[in-house]
């Protein structure tokens, strides 16, 4: 991300991620408040705010209802007020995720490594689709039930090829190997950024179908967007409705109901959009964003304009 003079006079601190410090952010939001100079912060997980399965996430909705209504504080989600009016609750702006709009900062070479994953997936594959599930495979990025999927359902297996790249969290080691005995793909490591954007171009569909207590953004759905790849995702999730608003392609599914997010993947067919028309996309996000951040820095009207 690009900003010139990110800290402009009359910033004291901008927190990039303050959920890694609640603490620190909080402290200067206040300290800076009395001194009439902005703390500015991004807040990258204000859908825990609305969980009650813990204390902690009713007492981190209760600090950030006060900590919005600190003096020149600004705490900026990077999830749309639209997706649920709560969000503006705990937050006095938005911008999009990054993960949208951040591929023209990367350099995505093709190197013999990604040549050769590429290879290996169309090689299983055949005429079969194929979706890939990336990054870290854990409980919360709803790896279970895209293994019981693959495992379970042979029509799944006739139509797909299931392909999950990322370290595998120890507790699913079993699975993911029960997976592959199956003649599904896991790439059981940590993998480059070659070789993760040759999966999603190589990739028809995208998982992102997430576990209840993942209510957040996902850099995931925010290259599948960018790459023009539809996404599977949960029903009734933050992404679902994220998805909607940008125009991109996304199957809801059931996540406790196997035979029925089974069925619903067997029978979607969606139409991909052209390059040209996501390009622009996400060029218009990406300058509305930036500009915006910039304005949210600078403290002028412009800051308004996503409320």
């Amino acid at each position: 991300m690009e900003l010139r003079n990110p800290t402009p006079s009359g910033v004291a601190d901008f927190f990039p991620m303050l959920d890694d410090n609640i603490f620190e952010f909080s402290r200067a939001a206040v300290l800076n408040g009395l001194k009439g100079k902005r703390t500015v912060g991004l807040f990258f997980r204000p859908g825990e705010c609305f969980l009650t399965s813990k204390m902690k996430y009713r007492f981190k909705r209760a600090l950030f209802s006060l900590l919005k209504r600190l003096p020149h504080t600004h705490i900026i989600t990077i999830l749309p007020f639209q997706l649920d009016g709560r969000i503006q609750s705990v937050a006095t702006g938005w911008i999009h995720d990054p993960q949208f709009w951040d591929l023209g900062y990367f350099d995505a070479k093709t190197t013999e490594q990604s040549s050769a994953i590429e290879r290996q997936v169309k090689d299983v594959a055949q005429q079969r689709r194929i979706l890939v599930a990336l990054g870290s495979q854990t409980r919360i990025k709803g790896f279970d039930l895209f293994c019981t999927m693959w495992c379970e359902q042979s029509t799944v297996r006739e139509k797909f090829l299931f392909v999950a790249a990322g370290k595998v969290d120890p507790q699913f080691e079993k699975l993911a190997a029960k997976v592959t005995d199956l003649g599904g793909v896991v790439f059981n490591r940590q993998i480059s950024d070659e070789e993760l954007f040759c999966l999603y171009r190589v990739s028809d569909m995208v998982w992102s179908c997430y576990a209840p207590d993942y209510n957040q953004s996902s850099g995931i759905l925010g290259r599948a967007f960018q790459f023009g790849k539809p996404s599977l995702i949960r029903e009734g999730s933050f992404l679902g409705s994220y998805a909607a608003l940008l125009g991109h392609a996304a199957l809801p599914l059931p996540f406790g109901d196997v035979g029925l997010a089974s069925r619903r993947i067997l029978d979607w067919n969606p139409k991909a959009p052209s390059e040209y028309s996501i390009s622009r996309k996400v060029e218009n996000i990406r300058e509305q964003d930036l500009a915006n951040l910039a304005a949210f820095l600078r403290g002028d009207s412009r800051s308004e304009t996503h409320k």
